[in-house]
């Protein structure tokens, strides 16, 4: 009798701990589901303000649907999706920005070139998979890819801005 009371009260403190455990990782995955909401909510805003400027005309200085050069477009994309009002020009947007290597890069982060000049000179939204999204000066409002030679030699770094 006392070995099955002995069993019994290890079998009760068993299966309590076992919920407990359970308990709690319910609530660490409840926790990283949200934030992944969140954090899906706002990729999801990204790639439709995106998707709404492509074609948008270059036009040196400009920084409307009229037409927009690529800090300005930077600018508009980052104010509207996530309330953040960036510096205008894509050198004073590397300045201010926290630096990121390009294998770090994630969706929404900046990325900077040098074209033809030896300091920042273009800025591009990174969008994954090597993708980014920029106002280019022959074909307007564009994806690319950073594996393009012309874009892959002039890379210059990542930027991040806190959302």
């Amino acid at each position: 009798m006392i070995k099955d009371s002995k069993g019994l009260f290890l079998l009760v403190i068993g299966f309590g701990l076992m919920f407990t455990s359970c308990k709690s990782r319910r609530n660490t995955v409840k926790h990283k589901t949200h934030h992944s909401t969140i954090q899906q909510n706002e990729i999801t805003k990204l790639k439709s303000s995106i998707q709404a400027w492509l074609g948008v005309p270059y036009k040196y200085g400009g920084n409307d649907k009229q037409g927009v050069d690529c800090s300005g477009f930077v600018c508009a994309i980052y104010q509207s999706v996530y309330k953040i009002p960036l510096p205008r020009t894509s050198k004073q947007q590397f300045e201010k920005s926290i630096k990121i290597k390009q294998e770090n890069l994630l969706q929404g982060d900046l990325v900077f070139f040098k074209l033809n000049t030896k300091d920042v000179s273009h800025v591009g939204i990174y969008m994954g998979r090597d993708s980014f999204a920029h106002a280019s000066t022959t074909k307007g409002v564009v994806m690319s890819s950073l594996k393009t030679p012309y874009y892959k030699s002039s890379f210059l770094g990542g930027g991040r801005y806190k959302k």
